[in-house]
């Protein structure tokens, strides 16, 4: 009799709803399961611009050993953020970077060894602006271009303004910093926008300039950087020239 009283209750407690807390808490955990995972290869990334949140689902490629050999970030279905290769044994053999479905921005080839063999910046799949290429001793063995990859240059006849928005390729340097000058003589430390809508991946920044009294419009750059696979200190100046129409 004992016995069957105590499989009772034990049935009873198996059977006894849960409470408010437990309930709150199981559906927590269900709700981030489903939000931060859809299967075994696939999770959400929450990406937050300037006030706007998208979620980029970050999607792993796996071969038949159940080892790691691509990562691709899509948005909505598109391309949108870095797509890494791997070698067999875990390191990067390449990666480049795509802005909704067009390359844009940084791409690199690795050695099987961990070193940089090249590094460019990718305008779209025919267009580069910038390259530095490595021996697998990790010596720079040609470099063309500058870090001032990419400009979109507008005026505002209004206010009578020269608005330059440049981006600029930082990936394979430390200490990288940008110095600007109206003149070529008096030059001022920029910084950079933390986040852009139309470029979030790269490092920008908005020039504006009046040129109420100006016919010829110069902007003087300077840029330096110590390389991180040579470990030079690297200056590079370069020059925007146009005519005020």
């Amino acid at each position: 009799m004992l016995a069957r009283e105590c499989e009772h209750n034990i049935n009873e407690k198996r059977i006894k709803p849960m409470r408010n807390t437990e309930v709150f808490i199981f559906l927590s955990l269900l709700t981030l399961l489903l939000c931060c995972k859809h299967s075994d290869n696939t999770r959400i990334v929450i990406v937050e611009c300037n006030g706007k949140v998208d979620s980029i689902e970050l999607i792993n490629n796996y071969d038949s050993d159940k080892k790691l050999i691509e990562t691709t970030h899509t948005l909505k279905g598109i391309v949108h953020g870095s797509t890494v290769k791997y070698f067999p044994d875990g390191k990067i053999r390449e990666s480049r970077v795509y802005n909704h479905g067009k390359l844009f921005g940084d791409d690199e080839i690795y050695f099987s060894n961990g070193g940089l063999q090249k590094y460019q910046f990718l305008i779209d799949s025919n267009t580069t602006t910038f390259i530095r290429a490595y021996n697998e001793n990790g010596q720079c063995m040609s470099n063309t271009g500058n870090p001032r990859v990419f400009d979109v240059i507008g005026t505002n006849r209004k206010n009578d303004t020269l608005n330059i928005k440049f981006i600029f390729a930082d990936k394979i340097f430390s200490n990288f910093e940008v110095e600007i000058s109206s003149d070529g003589k008096v030059y001022s430390k920029i910084s950079f926008k933390n986040c852009d809508q139309e470029f979030p991946f790269n490092k920008v920044f908005d020039y504006v300039q009046d040129i109420s009294e100006e016919k010829r419009i110069r902007v003087f750059l300077k840029m330096r950087g110590i390389d991180m696979f040579t470990k030079e200190n690297l200056v590079y100046y370069d020059t925007l020239d146009m005519t005020k129409k």
